[in-house]
């Protein structure tokens, strides 16, 4: 959780941006702050205050003491498999954990009603409200050694591919209402390919190609193409059906009753209130006396210790949502911006103070500055009567806009990932990342991959004081690929090898990591 000092400056400026992102970037400054500033002109334009957007009018809505058996209700396709043998034995397993069922029960009350609302305006099965509990357990902060992330499991690149965002501030993947909507429309569009539920949950699994090549496997057999007789498909996907109609099972009325699992009331949980300026979590829970738990799994797409300049929202409790209005109302404004600094090579406390008019001593409270190291990244708290200053010198301090280009690049003949990294001005690791490349001598000319173009715009890694740093640590069990070594794994997840060494005590690693052998590491998935 978030830590923080007896003093901190409450602030920030409220100012929409007065342009687009494009003509951000190709802006001399590229300025961005985190109060929520883009400069695009001499006078930036003001928008309502927190006081003005505050409060909300706020309608809750009551359907009924029992909302798991409304979703039992509208169940389509799960009654009629519940004796087949890979449901059973997913159910014994449930109900040999009935502690972890009900860890799942208790996360599921913060996002269930909204999930089930959704589906019921589409018409969709009531099972798919189960999915999250198979996908992610309920977490909206677990993370797979795929890399997929949030309460639907989205990899970057699917969840862009259906309008999910992941920029430094902000993961819209592990945002619950916008994964929710882009996961219902995935599966939507599958349901048009396939037809059929069962097949669109198993290309929602393991991708259409392998559906599509099962599918073709069998009709060249003569066999029948319905999931259940596929027999080409990944165990996992062959498992994944059942498993989600054992977790419909097990959370109907009947087995809620014999298993002690809790009644989650049908009623919407959560409010959703706008800020026309930036707020420090930690110090904002805290003073509201919220909920901790609750508030960080419905703000869980937050991934710095401030909310982000692109969302302009937090998610509150009802119960909560009056002491977190008056906290909120009680923020100054125009107070102060924060900004990312990245350090160059002749940097020195003094210089970086003087460029900015700030004090040494308020870089010192809110960075680790034993020693300044070169592009690494300092927050620097700049007064906003300062914005205007910086935009009129003649060679500005270069601002950092943390939302990179992503580019669609294929590869040419004799071109290879460190020829590619230099010609976008990234790394090879960052190439490797958002494509899963684990060996990048494999590749092969008319590729298609993806690259995050960087024109000095490049994600940071901040170096928080530790009196601020949030981690949010989930293990992950990640299976060995040809081609993997310890240092590009840890490369990957942005890790250290002797951690991962010292994960894995006993298993023989370094040189004698071997493909297919399944490691341990310990992930900050907010630092992903």
């Amino acid at each position: 959780m978030y830590k923080h000092p007896q003093t901190f400056t409450r602030t920030l400026s409220l100012v929409e941006y007065p342009c687009s992102l494009t003509k951000v970037i190709k802006s001399v400054i590229g300025i961005i702050a985190i109060s929520g500033i883009i400069a695009c002109s001499s006078s930036p334009t003001k928008i309502s205050s927190a006081d003005e957007s505050l409060p909300l009018k706020l309608e809750r809505e009551y359907l009924g003491p029992d909302l798991w058996e409304m979703v039992e209700e509208d169940y389509q396709f799960a009654p009629k498999h519940y004796r087949h043998r890979l449901v059973k034995k997913y159910v014994s397993r449930l109900k040999a954990n009935k502690d972890y069922v009900q860890e799942v029960n208790q996360r599921a009350s913060v996002f269930l009603y909204h999930i089930r609302q959704e589906l019921k305006k589409r018409g969709m099965p009531a099972e798919f409200a189960l999915l999250p509990a198979v996908e992610s357990g309920y977490d909206p902060y677990a993370f797979s050694h795929a890399g997929a992330s949030g309460l639907w499991q989205f990899t970057e690149r699917t969840g862009k591919a259906f309008g999910l965002d992941t920029i430094w501030w902000y993961s819209e993947r592990r945002d619950f209402e916008e994964s929710t909507k882009a996961a219902l429309d995935y599966l939507e569009y599958l349901y048009k390919k396939y037809n059929n539920w069962e097949l669109s949950l198993a290309a929602y699994n393991a991708g259409e190609k392998r559906v599509n090549k099962a599918m073709r496997h069998n009709k060249a057999r003569g066999r029948s193409t319905d999931y259940w007789s596929l027999s080409a498909l990944p165990r996992e996907t062959e498992e994944y059906v059942p498993r989600l109609i054992a977790y419909s099972y097990v959370f109907s009325k009947q087995m809620r009753e014999e298993m002690g699992i809790e009644t989650v009331p049908a009623q919407n949980v959560w409010v959703k209130v706008p800020l026309s300026h930036q707020v420090p979590l930690a110090e904002i829970a805290d003073d509201a006396r919220v909920d901790e738990e609750k508030f960080y799994l419905l703000n869980a797409g937050h991934n710095q210790w401030v909310t982000s300049p692109y969302k302009g929202y937090l998610y509150v409790t009802f119960e909560e949502y009056p002491r977190m209005q008056k906290v909120l109302s009680g923020f100054q404004k125009d107070a102060r911006l924060w900004v990312s600094y990245q350090i160059k090579k002749d940097d020195d406390l003094g210089s970086i103070a003087a460029q900015f008019n700030v004090t040494e001593n308020s870089i010192r409270q809110f960075n680790r500055v034993a020693q300044l190291k070169p592009d690494s990244y300092l927050v620097l708290p700049v007064q906003s009567s300062e914005i205007q200053y910086l935009q009129q010198k003649e060679d500005p301090p270069r601002y950092l806009l943390v939302e990179g280009n992503l580019q669609n690049h294929r590869i040419r003949k004799g071109e290879n990932l460190d020829s590619i990294a230099k010609s976008y001005k990234v790394s090879v690791s960052s190439i490797q990342k958002i494509n899963d490349i684990s060996n990048p001598n494999k590749i092969r000319a008319g590729q298609k991959i993806v690259v995050k173009e960087n024109k000095h715009l490049q994600s940071p890694k901040v170096l928080l004081s530790e009196n601020y740093e949030r981690e949010v640590i989930r293990t992950v069990y990640y299976r060995v690929r040809r081609g993997d070594t310890l240092h590009s794994i840890a490369r990957k997840f942005n890790l250290r090898p002797e951690k991962i060494l010292k994960w894995n005590r006993g298993k023989s690693l370094g040189n004698r990591i071997y493909a297919k052998q399944t490691i341990k590491l310990r992930l900050d998935v907010t630092d992903l």
